[in-house]
């Protein structure tokens, strides 16, 4: 059986294909500085996400199984594509600021 197949009801074998795949890959391994900056930005983007992820946890502590998909589902990719735009706009700040070097 091939790798993310699995086996129907029916006895036939179907591939799974998953609901979210990287778009892109990051890669092995950064220089020190790259390292630094990553961290400085990981510090600054706790800060700044601390919110949106604990109104994501009321959102889905506060939603019956029924209803995680459809409205919940679209509230919830509208959180974390408002947590991912705001990760960009931090990095850009922190890139102002001289905190972090843009790779050339």
């Amino acid at each position: 059986m091939e790798k993310g197949a699995v086996i129907g009801d029916d006895g036939t074998e179907a591939k799974i294909t998953p609901l979210w795949r990287p778009v892109l890959s990051l890669p092995q391994r950064l220089s020190a500085e790259q390292e630094a900056d990553a961290q400085r930005l990981f510090q600054s983007l706790k800060r700044t996400t601390n919110d949106d992820r604990l109104a994501l946890a009321r959102l889905l502590a506060s939603t019956n199984d029924r209803d995680l998909l459809g409205q919940t589902e679209f509230a919830v990719r509208d959180r974390v594509h408002h947590s991912g735009a705001q990760a960009i706009e931090t990095a850009l700040q922190e890139r102002k600021k001289g905190a972090t070097k843009a790779p050339a």
